[in-house]
């Protein structure tokens, strides 16, 4: 299959995701990043059920196509349901999907903190499944104002 149907067929995964958040009537931000070699499309997001709540709805999708090496081409979701302990730290629990292993049940914890102008989300998880894998997910973002109209936005995912 060559990339660009690869890419396309995986674009209805994306979309569904997409439609399930936009159905929550939340803003939803979507990033796409294209270089040299490859294309990324992202979308990250972290709410609570309501203001209040204890309980939300972390959602990662990310998919990668690489424009010469199909192998390389990969599809992460992630969609867990959190539970605040503390202020700003939650437990984590639900699915991760990727390309090998596929489906895998999976828990962790989140930190997050939020200001005006900085976001800082720490989510270190494990697989809990025959094979236990752990990874740590890190999103950080500064935005400060440069004028009325503008902001700066820097931002890393890791």
């Amino acid at each position: 299959m060559t990339t660009i149907s690869q890419f396309i067929t995986r674009l209805p995964v994306f979309f569904f995701f997409v439609g399930i958040s936009a159905s929550m009537a939340q803003p939803i931000p979507v990033e796409f990043m294209a270089g040299s070699r490859y294309a990324t499309v992202n979308l990250v997001m972290n709410k609570k059920f309501t203001q209040t709540s204890r309980l939300g709805f972390f959602h990662l999708n990310t998919l990668t196509m690489d424009y010469n090496e199909e192998a390389s081409n990969d599809l992460f979701l992630q969609n867990l349901l959190t539970f605040e302990v503390v202020k700003n730290l939650r437990i984590t629990g639900g699915a991760s999907y990727a390309v090998q292993p596929g489906i895998k049940p999976t828990m962790g914890l989140q930190y997050v903190l939020a200001t005006k102008d900085f976001f800082l989300l720490l989510s270190p998880r494990v697989n809990i499944a025959a094979e236990p894998a752990m990874s740590i997910f890190t999103l950080l973002r500064y935005r400060p104002r440069l004028t009325e109209k503008s902001n700066l936005f820097l931002g890393a995912q890791l």
